[in-house]
């Protein structure tokens, strides 16, 4: 599952009233944006809702070691690559017909950039047929968990999660990938390969019952057990060997690397 990431819009535009820390906030604002993106391109679970274009954009609009002026607003910069690229981003038939409950931006960006809030609510509108799984707003820590959208002249709505910080994010990447919601290895020495007939966009990976033990575990593609287990604070994953003995098993790491002895399987 690719994640379709949008900035919450007190992400693109400053109060500009609070003179003194317009430049140094709007300039945490742009590296949190740029560095939080790099990151999600390379983990290869998250695409910039505004696409890579607008990213460049962004880079090449920044006034590298001039004082950041008001004009650089990101989602000034948004609308003017809207307008270069001849994108459609307005589908509502009423452009004031939208709106966040809760609203999560702030007045200023009512008050400073009235068109370009309808602009960015049609953003999230685009994606109301997404599953809504697959969209999420990246915001500050204390709003809400979701917010969502409705569009009163079609009667439609859609919840967006928030991202707030490391943990959302990685809550949100889990609902996604089977291995980081059960911390199972993907990579590494000893990665966790499904048995069959799992297959990408399965719900969950094949589990089977391990009497030794009473519970159950995950079946891989060489008939062996990976059973959760916490040894001494250490979270890890005994992975049973055919045929099940409760000693014919070894330890791997979350990440992928073996603990203690050599495998005996």
């Amino acid at each position: 599952m690719t994640l379709l990431v949008m900035a919450d819009l007190e992400m693109l535009v400053c109060d500009k009233t609070l003179f003194n820390t317009y430049d140094e906030r709007f300039y945490q604002r742009f590296l949190t944006i740029t560095d939080t993106y790099e990151t999600w391109v390379h983990e290869q679970n998250a695409g910039w809702l505004f696409s890579n274009e607008l990213i460049d954009q962004l880079w090449l609009a920044y006034p590298w070691g001039a004082q950041i002026h008001e004009q650089t607003d990101l989602l000034i910069i948004f609308s003017t690559w809207l307008e270069r690229t001849n994108k459609r981003v307005v589908i509502s038939p009423g452009l004031n017909t939208l709106s966040l409950e809760p609203a999560i931006h702030a007045n200023y960006a009512d008050r400073d950039y009235p068109d370009l809030v309808i602009e960015w609510l049609n953003v999230l509108a685009r994606n109301i047929e997404i599953d809504l799984s697959q969209t999420l707003i990246f915001s500050f820590a204390g709003k809400p968990d979701h917010v969502t959208l409705i569009d009163s002249s079609s009667n439609t709505s859609q919840a967006f999660p928030l991202v707030r910080n490391e943990g959302d994010w990685r809550a949100a990447l889990a609902q996604g990938n089977l291995w980081l919601r059960h911390q199972l290895p993907r990579a590494g020495d000893h990665p966790y390969i499904p048995a069959a007939p799992y297959k990408p966009g399965d719900a969950d990976f094949p589990r089977e019952f391990y009497p030794p033990r009473k519970t159950v575990g995950f079946k891989d593609n060489q008939g062996r057990l990976w059973i959760p287990d916490t040894e001494r604070g250490q979270r890890h994953w005994d992975v049973q060997c055919l045929p099940y003995d409760r000693d014919n098993y070894f330890k791997v790491t979350p990440d992928g690397r073996l603990l203690g002895n050599k495998p005996p399987c």
